[in-house]
């Protein structure tokens, strides 16, 4: 890999770890507690889907290439996402009788 890559998954840490700071500082202390848990799972979702490598690296063998898991990861990133659509809408919503 080259030191580019490197860079990139550092500062997109960077801005997600900032981010998340900025979450707890500026949102009320209720709220922080009440949703805290979801939005962290939700952040760790979409970290996964951002900087996971769901395609094998080009430097394995064809035996290791195929058995590479990026494919269910991302079917069970993606299933996990819709739960917690899902949820939220279940739980969350207020015009749901």
């Amino acid at each position: 890999m080259n030191n580019k890559v490197h860079f990139r998954t550092v500062l997109g840490g960077a801005l997600l770890t900032l981010l998340w700071i900025c979450c707890f500082l500026f949102i009320k202390s209720t709220l922080v507690i009440e949703f805290g848990g979801g939005i962290n799972a939700n952040f760790k979702r979409l970290s996964l889907i951002i900087f996971y490598p769901f395609n094998p690296p080009a430097n394995l063998t064809s035996d290791q290439a195929t058995t590479w898991p990026g494919g269910a990861i991302g079917f069970f990133t993606l299933i996990g996402g819709l739960a917690v659509c899902v949820l939220w809408i279940r739980f969350f919503s207020d015009e749901i009788a």
